[in-house]
């Protein structure tokens, strides 16, 4: 159970590293934005990959301490109990599962209403801002995907 429960783990710090990976692309393209050009589109791509980036960054290195930190708390719990171990984990687990549509749905909603953002504000300044927030989105969604099959092993294993 504990290795199932370990690999659960790094498998979710892989996702926070690869949040970190989305959040150095973000910060790439602010730079390559910074070079291409001055134009009102190309400020705004920068401003919005700057701040994007060193969101996922944060995010990125935050989910993984949290991750660490959640390792360490339910080994030693374990270690103790295994019987509460499985317990907690699989009621953490089904909340996970049932909340992973939630962040999706959030996603798509931002996704679109940036979408309609930029189809009825005409300014390329904010145009470029909100083309970094559709990407900063795209990539977490796609992220979170890949997360999702870990996810579900974990749980299928808890379950048995």
């Amino acid at each position: 159970m504990i290795s199932a429960f370990e690999t659960y783990i790094s498998a979710q710090k892989t996702v926070g590293l690869h949040f970190i990976l989305l959040g150095i692309s973000l910060l790439l393209t602010a730079i390559i934005a910074q070079i291409i050009g001055s134009s009102a589109l190309a400020n705004g791509i920068k401003t919005g990959t700057l701040i994007c980036g060193f969101m996922m960054i944060a995010s990125g290195i935050g989910y993984r301490i949290t991750e660490s930190k959640l390792l360490e708390k339910q080994t030693q719990l374990f270690q103790k109990e295994e019987v509460s171990f499985q317990k907690i984990e699989t009621e953490r687990m089904a909340k996970v599962i049932k909340e992973y549509p939630i962040y999706q749905m959030v996603s798509i909603a931002f996704i679109i209403a940036t979408l309609l953002f930029i189809y009825f504000i005409k300014n390329p300044y904010w145009q470029g801002i909100s083309y970094a927030i559709i990407i900063m989105f795209v990539g977490f969604m796609i992220i979170e995907a890949f997360s999702q099959h870990s996810i579900n092993a974990y749980f299928e294993n808890l379950k048995n």
